[in-house]
């Protein structure tokens, strides 16, 4: 905590840059990905914003592939498959295993540089995080995958 020669706010801030470490996120297990893996990789697209106890905020952004194995993918097109639904099911759930394990998963590398906006809202240590990634790059990825595994399932979907 700042001393109390740190009565101004342009003192707080101050000390905050010079003396605070600006977090990093571990770094994944990563020996589940191997170059000889099979299956398919979609791009994620990582966005978080860090809140501190100094009232301050910084943007973070960064991207990676999240990978699906093979067995993965077959499961959740089988499983569509079995219950009647299409291409547009499939992809919404890989969307939705994206958006729940992709932090976890991927390493995006995020940029530690963003500008500190500092700002009068109460601070509790928070922030957001967000993953996104494109369906149609879903879409045509899981068709190319389809095509190549099972091409008899593609005209299904």
């Amino acid at each position: 905590m700042p001393g109390p020669e740190c009565g101004t706010f342009e003192q707080i801030k101050e000390w905050t840059e010079t003396t605070c470490q600006k977090k990093a996120r571990p770094l994944p297990n990563r020996s589940s990905r191997g170059a000889a893996q099979d299956g398919i990789s979609i791009d994620v697209e990582f966005s978080e914003t860090e809140y501190g106890r100094a009232n301050y905020s910084v943007p973070r952004s960064g991207s990676d592939e999240f990978h699906l194995g093979a067995e993965e993918v077959l499961e959740i097109v089988q499983d569509a498959m079995e219950d009647d639904e299409g291409m547009d099911k499939i992809v919404e759930r890989i969307a939705e295993k994206i958006d729940e394990d992709a932090w976890t998963r991927c390493d995006p590398s995020l940029d530690n540089y963003g500008d500190y906006d500092y700002d009068s809202y109460e601070a509790d240590d928070t922030g957001n995080t967000e993953a996104t990634c494109s369906r149609d790059q879903i879409r045509n990825r899981v068709l190319a995958f389809v095509q190549a595994r099972h091409p008899e399932w593609a005209a299904e979907l």
